[in-house]
């Protein structure tokens, strides 16, 4: 079976991002909930309102926003380098590892849909073992997730193979709602054990990966004997 997945959140721990944030607000003398809170809403709006740029740009923009919100002059911005790092250096979480060989051991073709940038995607291919077969990012699709068309591109890639395609997320609004809107077979990875939308069914719901395999083996099963 054809199966993509989302990266962060999903297959990359992206706690540290967070946890950077918080230490930067720890140091302004901000709340730390809302500068995170802040960040990643200003990410959300950038990614709908501004041209394709790569990821590290959009995260300068970020931090912009973030010194006109708190009146920090200068101070988010300068801590750039330090988050841009922080993506490059992101680890899998404990599953996923063992998960995506048991997939590739049974000979799944694992594609990866991000909005990370070339450069920060080079390394975090090389963390996930480059087990993928192909990555698909914003520099190709023309848009970010969870824009339809990012969507629509990869859909077109793989010739709209919708009963051998499987698309495996975290992302509720960034892939379970596109995912929908392009009649995608579709498993949430629900690791902060949310209540989902019903509006938005069918998906199947899994706390981690650890399910993965033998689910994706049970829909193999089924479209053999169909």
């Amino acid at each position: 079976m054809i199966l993509t997945f989302d990266c962060y959140g999903t297959l990359l721990d992206t706690t540290p991002i967070k946890q950077l944030l918080m230490q930067l607000a720890r140091k302004c003398k901000r709340n730390e909930t809302t500068v995170v809170n802040t960040y990643s809403s200003f990410e959300d709006r950038l990614m709908y309102g501004e041209t394709i740029v790569p990821y590290e740009n959009l995260i300068q923009r970020d931090l912009e926003y973030l010194d006109m919100i708190f009146g920090t002059a200068l101070f988010f911005q300068k801590q750039a380098k330090l988050l841009v790092q922080a993506y490059h250096q992101l680890r899998p979480f404990p599953e996923v590892m063992a998960v995506l060989q048991q997939l590739k051991e049974k000979q799944h073709t694992l594609l990866l849909m991000s909005n990370a940038s070339i450069d920060i995607m080079a390394d975090n291919a090389a963390t996930l073992g480059y087990l993928f077969d192909d990555i698909f990012l914003p520099e190709q699709t023309g848009c970010y997730k969870p824009t339809l068309a990012f969507f629509q591109y990869v859909d077109h890639q793989i010739g709209h193979s919708t009963k051998q395609h499987v698309h495996i997320a975290k992302g509720f609004w960034w892939d379970i709602v596109p995912c929908t809107k392009m009649g995608w077979q579709k498993v949430w990875i629900n690791r902060e054990h949310l209540n989902g939308m019903t509006r938005y069914q069918p998906y199947q719901v899994f706390n981690d990966l650890t399910p993965v395999p033998a689910y994706i083996a049970k829909l193999a099963a089924q479209d053999l004997s169909d």
